[in-house]
């Protein structure tokens, strides 16, 4: 009779913990909904306060000045803010619903995106070593072990690695384009034809003697073009991170953005960086004219070397075209500059504020070291995030050392290090990003699997049956290798649903 009480409690309660899941689900949901109809009502308000305070011609440009500051400070705090979440969302990339199907991987927390950011820049960091060692490696190999001729396999297992590099990169950019950052399209597309060029490179076949050094010539060059770019990587890597932190901390950018693989650094870091990529993008496009060559004279009859040969063409133009323009924006935004943000919030103040203490605004938290010889003199504007360790010596040395502050603002935090500077490791951000509350969605998820299943099973019995039906006693290479392709992106897209 114990054991019949017992399990009458239990479905009991499990019928009570069904209610109350359904009743938050419900209740979450509304307030949802709600949060994003005043969000949006919010967004379109500072718009079109923005657009009449442009054309009202009447007012006084002291005045309108000050409220377009006003506005511009009101739209960070909701596109960088935890609001952000609220707003309308750009739509997920085909690449991602190719191999996620309809899920939202959309953070509603910040700090879940922002760790979703430092997992994506972890990554450059270890793929930037790898893209500088793997071909070094093989040339060195080349040159002292191998008698001057790559073997297929290895040169094919480092181009199954830059595949798998490049949907890295390509999934994780676009999920942090559909959690808010600001990348541009270009690299998107530069990341499928690297995926499209090194998906064809697989198939090629690595010809050894007689005459390998003549052969493997384009195969050389790509790898001596890739040490280069590793090079690049680590560069941009190490450098531009560092103007990305600046610019955040100016308001130029958002806490989502990361660095794109052509930004424009600071005037120093030009003389380093715009050499070293134009040379790149140079000695890219030769690769590929060469390639090209080999083609329209004969030398070589693989199609796979006419299409390697054309995305290097298109990767190096598309590289120098958005290079350019991003020069030139750059250029653009220092003429129109008038005056300047400041909103620091990462721990080294020195490197990030050394340089602009002329600021009229300033946002900091109380925990950020307040580093010696800094005297804002020009600061009429001073926010002050407060944490459970406050001390009062930060505020002083501000109001010692600003004489023309005219505006104080106090606010508390509870976790400056939790809001600011949110790290972890990949599986749980993954687990929370990918987890669906509502079950109508996880069924949803379910529906699409299933649908996905019945038409690759459908492929699957008409690419080979069509093969076969067209095969006159002979296979050519290129339906076949073509059909491989298509079966590596099903089997990719079945695991991550699996795993969904």
């Amino acid at each position: 009779m114990e054991v019949e009480e017992e399990v009458k409690r239990i479905i009991d309660e499990v019928k009570e913990l069904h209610d109350t899941a359904a009743s938050f689900i419900s209740s979450s949901s509304q307030q949802e909904l709600s949060l994003r109809q005043k969000a949006s009502s919010v967004d379109s308000s500072i718009r079109r306060l923005h657009s009449t305070l442009v054309s009202n011609k009447n007012l006084d440009p002291k005045l309108v000045e000050k409220l377009e500051e006003d506005l511009h400070r009101a739209r960070c705090m909701l596109v960088d803010g935890e609001t952000s979440s609220f707003l309308p969302s750009k739509p997920q990339g085909r690449f991602v619903r190719m191999f996620c199907g309809p899920v939202n991987v959309r953070a509603l927390r910040k700090d879940v995106q922002l760790k979703v950011k430092e997992e994506y820049n972890r990554y450059r960091d270890k793929t930037a070593l790898l893209f500088l060692f793997f071909p070094a490696t093989l040339l060195i190999l080349r040159s002292y072990y191998w008698g001057g001729c790559l073997p297929a396999f290895p040169v094919q297992l480092y181009e199954a690695w830059l595949l798998f590099l490049y949907a890295g990169l390509a999934m994780r950019e676009n999920i942090l384009r559909a959690n808010g950052s600001d990348i541009r399209p270009w690299w998107l597309y530069h990341h499928y034809c690297a995926m499209a060029m090194a998906l064809v490179s697989l198939t090629w076949e690595i010809k050894g003697q007689p005459n390998c050094v003549q052969k493997q010539r384009g195969v050389h060059l790509f790898l001596q073009w890739a040490m280069m770019q590793g090079v690049a990587m680590l560069l941009q890597n190490r450098y531009q991170r560092q103007r990305l932190y600046t610019r955040i901390a100016l308001g130029k950018a958002k806490r989502m953005d990361v660095v794109w693989g052509e930004t424009a650094g600071v005037d120093g870091q030009l003389w380093l960086l715009c050499p070293i990529l134009f040379i790149l993008q140079v000695f890219e496009a030769y690769v590929g004219l060469l390639l090209l060559r080999k083609t329209v004279t004969g030398v070589v009859n693989e199609w796979q070397v006419m299409v390697c040969g054309i995305l290097l063409v298109v990767m190096a133009v598309g590289n120098f075209i958005n290079t350019v323009e991003t020069l030139m924006a750059k250029s653009r935004v220092k003429a129109k500059m008038k005056r300047t943000y400041v909103n620091v919030t990462f721990a080294d103040i020195k490197s990030l504020i050394g340089s602009i203490t002329s600021v009229k605004r300033l946002t900091i938290s109380s925990k950020v070291a307040y580093g010696d010889g800094f005297i804002f003199n020009h600061l009429e504007h001073l926010t002050l995030y407060v944490g459970k360790e406050y001390s009062s010596n930060l505020l002083v040395r501000f109001l010692k050392d600003s004489p023309n502050l005219r505006e104080l603002m106090l606010h508390s935090i509870t976790d400056a290090k939790k809001v600011f500077m949110y790290s972890g490791d990949i599986p749980s951000m993954s687990t929370e990003k990918f987890q669906a509350l509502r079950k109508d969605v996880q069924l949803k998820v379910k529906e699409e699997y299933n649908s996905y299943r019945d038409k690759t099973a459908l492929l699957f019995l008409v690419f080979p049956a069509t093969l076969l039906i067209l095969r006159s006693g002979c296979l050519p290479a290129f339906p076949v290798e073509l059909y491989e392709a298509w079966l590596l992106v099903l089997y990719a897209g079945l695991a991550m649903r699996e795993n969904i």
